[in-house]
């Protein structure tokens, strides 16, 4: 294949320096010639929605990234996968910054009393403005049933209450739950929301973008599929948070 000069002169060839380009090849008909097409790729046109916030629109791009590494098909035609992914982010980002965002009760209750009737509550209203599609709680799939269903992906939610605790760790630890509701739904990825909910620690303990994993998991049937894990981190400065700290020890 010809190179376009422009491109050869701009980009010399080199094992470390591989560009991703984009191929349009037009009906091809035996004896005649064609102009393939050879373009660049640009990733800041594959973002489809944004936050607004770079640091949460470079992760859509990273977990765009990851799951077409892994092999699933995303058409920006039909697939709102990016746009769930806004909100699901935001909803991070409100949680780690703003007290009054999440109440620091709902770190005390279960999953179905607090953050999972939190969650839901705030996809209703983000999401039923933006006439996206539906969100739907508490799903039968086979004989079990998945937290959440947005806009047909699975989504499972837990809650996090070891002290020390990395993120992989987390997610490994909640991983193969969410991958059997996955498999189940016959879906290629779906989501793991987990919140953090010990609140005497002083500070979050990671950024956004070091609380998201895009990991591969094969369950007990045999069925790999992608699990898309964020950590939900909440404030723990504030005085309320750590007065019920104290009522938990």
């Amino acid at each position: 294949m010809r190179i376009p000069a422009l491109l050869k002169k701009q980009y010399p060839e080199s094992r470390d320096n591989i560009l991703e380009v984009i191929i349009q090849v037009p009906e091809i008909h035996p004896g005649e010639e064609c102009a393939i097409d050879v373009t660049l790729r640009d990733l800041s046109q594959e973002l489809y929605y944004r936050t607004g916030i770079v640091v949460l629109d470079d992760c859509i791009l990273d977990i765009h990234q990851s799951l077409l590494g892994y092999g699933v098909p995303v058409d920006p035609d039909h697939d709102k996968y990016q746009k769930v992914l806004v909100h699901l982010l935001l909803y991070r980002q409100n949680c780690a910054l703003y007290p009054d965002y999440i109440s620091a009760d709902i770190a005390t209750m279960t999953e179905n009393a607090g953050f999972h009737k939190h969650l839901y509550s705030k996809l209703i209203d983000q999401l039923s403005i933006e006439a996206i599609g539906h969100v739907f709680s508490e799903v039968d799939i086979g004989n079990s049933r998945v937290d959440l269903l947005i806009e047909n992906i699975p989504t499972e939610l837990k809650l996090e209450g070891r002290k020390k605790v990395t993120t992989d760790e987390i997610v490994e630890s909640y991983q193969g739950q969410a991958a059997d509701y996955i498999a189940r739904q016959n879906a290629a990825f779906g989501f793991l929301v987990v919140l953090d909910t010990v609140l005497d620690r002083e500070l979050p303990t990671s950024r956004v973008d070091q609380d998201i994993r895009v990991v591969q998991v094969t369950n007990v049937s045999g069925n790999s599929v992608i699990v898309v894990a964020i950590i939900v981190r909440i404030p723990r400065s504030a005085s309320n948070f750590t007065e019920l700290a104290k009522k938990r020890r």
